[in-house]
């Protein structure tokens, strides 16, 4: 029989707020499914990490003070039907900058708002600028370009979710190629700066388009990525073995812990109750879950509970106890 990986970014509740939440977060199938909780293991990193712990977890490497983001570019560009065959690449990503009262903070990619059509031109403006580099540039997705830069394989990088909300001076790349990076980032910026789309954007009310991010740069080298299969919203009979849920991500990122309650409950009717009607049907063997927060990573592996332990009720507290 199968087993089934849950991959719940942000799913750990925050510390400060677990006292309203035990009253408020109603889940009655992750409840039952934590019933049959049979283990249970959590690993932690340090607050200034350049990636997020199930981002780590996800490119197989082990949560011991790592001081890289995961080397997975090469992973997502075969995954978004790029063939590269050699050289050094690095995920690059549009993003908004907001300068504060005396720093600059990443907001948050997924409230960019950025179209194709809009991806795409500020991507050709991009490739010009890394041309006269001498860099090659390749697009993927709105959100996932891709720069090769063999010349900056010593570079350290950190993700754009581990850097998001924060004051970005800590998670800047740093090593060798860190002053022709800035170069490049700055000449992207000043082309970017007045351009039309980013005048219309700001007569709409989104956030201009205004630098670039640079992370996970990965050489021939495949880490041992987990394949997954992201969240539709729907969950479906023939569903892949590991799937991630990102629905979590932005509410936490962005401290909007109404939406996240609400996100939450909403999870248990679409996810947990049918996943916990297929356990106990013997479609699953066990669901194993793995929540997260900034730091902390938790996986709570879960059976089916015997018929005959009726009395056996499970709770919220695997939940809870993980923000302890």
């Amino acid at each position: 029989m199968k087993n089934l990986t849950l991959i719940l970014p942000f799913a750990i509740p925050p510390a400060e707020f677990l006292t309203d939440f035990r009253k408020s977060l109603k889940m009655p199938a992750l409840s039952q499914l934590f019933a049959g909780l049979e283990q249970t293991s959590t690993h932690s990193i340090d607050d200034f990490s350049p990636a997020l712990p199930h981002e780590y977890w996800q490119a197989g490497m082990h949560l011991q003070a790592p001081v890289n983001s995961p080397p997975v570019a090469w992973h997502l560009m075969q995954s978004a039907g790029i063939p590269v065959t050699e050289g050094f690449w690095f995920l690059l990503q549009p993003i908004h900058i907001h300068v504060a009262r005396d720093h600059l903070v990443l907001t948050d990619t997924e409230r960019l708002e950025i179209s194709q059509a809009e991806a795409e031109a500020f991507f050709a403006i991009a490739a010009e600028v890394a041309a006269e580099y001498g860099l090659t540039l390749q697009y993927g997705n709105p959100q996932q370009w891709f720069v090769r830069a063999d010349k900056w394989c010593e570079l350290r990088t950190s993700t754009t979710a581990a850097a998001s909300g924060h004051n970005i001076d800590i998670w800047m790349p740093r090593g060798e190629g860190e002053r022709q990076w800035r170069q490049f980032q700055n000449e992207i910026q000043m082309r970017w700066h007045d351009h039309p789309l980013n005048q219309e954007r700001e007569m709409r009310g989104l956030r201009t388009v205004n630098s670039v991010w640079i992370s996970c740069g990965a050489g021939q080298h495949l880490p041992s990525f987990q394949n997954s299969v992201i969240w539709s919203g729907k969950y479906h009979a023939d569903q892949h073995p590991v799937l991630q849920v990102n629905t979590l991500s932005s509410h936490a990122l962005n401290s909007d812990w109404g939406m996240w309650l609400d996100q939450m409950q909403t999870l248990d009717q679409t996810l947990f109750a049918p996943v916990l009607a297929e356990l106990q049907s013997g479609k699953w063997h066990s669901v194993t879950v793995l929540i997260s927060d900034s730091r902390k990573l938790c996986t709570l592996t879960c059976k089916k509970v015997p018929g005959w332990k009726f009395w056996q009720r499970g709770s919220l507290e695997p939940l809870f106890g993980a923000a302890a």
